[in-house]
Order: C-alpha cells, then sequence, then structure tokens
C-alpha cells in the first residue's frame, strides 16, 4: 500500500500533487470570501509572523492571488517596512535589548557584521545584509543593536534590499494564482509560469534528500547552533 507523506521530513508535508489538490480549492474558498477581511488578516500576518520567526511568505502569495501583483508588492512593502521599524525599536528601546544581544552574540555572522558597520557606512552594510542569505526576520532584530546603525539610514536601506525578495514573492505568487488555470490547459505552461509554480511546489515530500541530508540541511542554516564560532 502506498504510505502517505512522513511529517517533520520537511517543512512541506505534502508531496506537490497533493499540495496543488490543496491549494487550488483553497484559492477558489479565498476568492469567494470579502476581500478587506483577508487582506486585512494577510495583512497583519505579514507584518506580526517575521517577528517571531514564524513562516510569513504565504501571506504575500495570499494577497498576490486576491487582490494582484502590483497592490500585493505595495502592501508587502508596506509590511515588511512596518516589521523592521517595530523590531528595530523593540530591540534597541526596551529591556529586550540585552536578550537580543545575548541571543546573537555568538553567531560570527552578527560579529562581522558590527565589524562591518564600524568600518564602513552603516547604509550601505545593511542594503548588502538584505541583499545576502543572512534572515530577513534575524536582521530586523540585531540590526538594532549597533549603536552606529541610526533608524531612517537603515528603514531606507532595508526597503531598497528587500524590494527583489518582496518582488520574487509576488512572481511566485502569480504563478499559484494561475495554477488552476494551468493544471486545466486553460492557460499557456510557459516557462515563466513553471518556474513561479515550481518554487513552492518544488521537490517531493522529503526534498529529495535522506535523513542525513535533511540533517546536513539544518546544521548549514546560519541561526543553527552549529555555525556559532566556539573559542
Amino acid at each position: 500500500a502506498e504510505m502517505g507523506p512522513r511529517l517533520g521530513s520537511r517543512p512541506y508535508i505534502l508531496s506537490p500533487p497533493r499540495r496543488a489538490q490543496v491549494i487550488v480549492p483553497l484559492m477558489t474558498t479565498l476568492r469567494r470570501w470579502p476581500r478587506p477581511p483577508v487582506i486585512a488578516v494577510t495583512f497583519f500576518g505579514m507584518v506580526l509572523l517575521p517577528m517571531a520567526f514564524i513562516p510569513w511568505r504565504w501571506t504575500i502569495w495570499t494577497l498576490t492571488f486576491v487582490v494582484g501583483g502590483g497592490y500585493a508588492f505595495a502592501l508587502a512593502t508596506l509590511a515588511t517596512t512596518i516589521t523592521m521599524a517595530l523590531c528595530f525599536g523593540i530591540a534597541r528601546g526596551t529591556r529586550l535589548h540585552d536578550r537580543v544581544a545575548n541571543g546573537f552574540g555568538g553567531y560570527a555572522w552578527f560579529r562581522a557584521f558590527l565589524f562591518a558597520v564600524k568600518e564602513a557606512k552603516p547604509w550601505k552594510v545593511v542594503l548588502l545584509v538584505r541583499l545576502s542569505p543572512v534572515p530577513y526576520a534575524a536582521l530586523n532584530w540585531f540590526a538594532a543593536l549597533s549603536p552606529d546603525v541610526t533608524f531612517w539610514p537603515y528603514i531606507a536601506a532595508s526597503i531598497v534590499g528587500h524590494a527583489p525578495d518582496n518582488a520574487m514573492h509576488v512572481f511566485v505568487g502569480q504563478g499559484i494564482a494561475s495554477l488552476g488555470d494551468l493544471l486545466k490547459g486553460k492557460v499557456e505552461p510557459t516557462p515563466g509560469r513553471i518556474a513561479a509554480v515550481a518554487v513552492p511546489f518544488a521537490g517531493g515530500q522529503n526534498g529529495g534528500r535522506g535523513r542525513g541530508g535533511r540533517a546536513r540541511a539544518t546544521n548549514s542554516h546560519p541561526l543553527h547552533p552549529s555555525s556559532r564560532r566556539h573559542p
């Protein structure tokens, strides 16, 4: 008998065909709902979820197939800017400052960031880090720990540096929005549509790796303790 997907092997717990079976009806249902509540829930999710390191990219996808790519990009830019500002203010202006500093202080890339902002213009460093693989949610918190980083240059550099990421996920959302028509043959399967759909639906239930592969991928994450530099 065919076994179902194993839980915990990957953040995606459904195989690609089953993901399509779930998401296509979900998109149809969302389009029937009143738009203001859907927009409000996804917008506030986009603001609050990254603050707790909870996956949030699905909110951009949802907004894209509810309101369209242009509005979704504008709302994503506004929401991520609010998140950046909130995390910066909380980390710098409250008692959480020491806790955030202790949480990130053991990571080599965090110490490299503090060194870089002392040696170069802070806004340039923030811009480059926004374009790097350093997690978006992590930079939201630890950028405030450097006294050399001031609020408005940080926000401006972050908006510019995070724009490509928002644009990419709007593109993915557009691919998901056309998934139903693509599966029914109503639209032409162009390379662009296929690429957009492939991002959220790529990989099998184990992501093409065994247990050892998952362990290696987990340990290589910038926030994993094994990436810390020990004395």
